[in-house]
């Protein structure tokens, strides 16, 4: 049963994530990009986990480690593996492998400290991981260069 099943219903009930307290840095980086969040959100309607940076975000879509796909939001837009694919031409193959680096490196942060954020209509997962951040950062970035 993944984090999200057990956020949004399903299976047994873990207790609620806590929410994301008000004066966390990180609560203001979610704040600066929240309708880029929202907009995304609405189009994927899909369990979101974000890791947030200045000014920029990180979103797992779906049920990481297992299924689930990726999407970034920086200077103002959204993107994801599709764009990476159609954009700047990254092989399949390639993002085959991302995927799998990204899913080996979520599982390695599954102890990181989660919280819960309402955007409005929607609630999303903010993990609090600078490793993590890092590594996905890391990892977006060479293949977006």
């Amino acid at each position: 049963m993944g984090l999200f099943s057990k956020l949004f219903g399903g299976g047994h009930q873990d207790p609620p994530l806590p929410p994301l307290p008000p004066d966390s840095p990180l609560h203001a980086r979610i704040h600066d990009i929240n309708d880029h969040l929202s907009k995304l959100a609405d189009q994927v309607r899909q369990p979101l986990e974000v890791l947030p940076l200045p000014n920029a975000a990180y979103v797992f879509i779906g049920n990481p480690p297992k299924r689930f796909g990726m999407a970034w939001v920086h200077d103002g837009e959204i993107s994801g593996f599709k764009a990476l694919v159609e954009e700047k031409g990254v092989a399949p193959a390639e993002i085959e492998k991302l995927a799998k680096k990204l899913q080996d490196a979520y599982a390695a942060a599954e102890d990181a400290q989660r919280f819960s954020v309402d955007l409005g209509e929607h609630k999303v997962v903010v993990t609090d991981s600078l490793a993590l951040t890092a590594q996905v950062d890391n990892m977006v970035r060479k293949l977006t260069g």
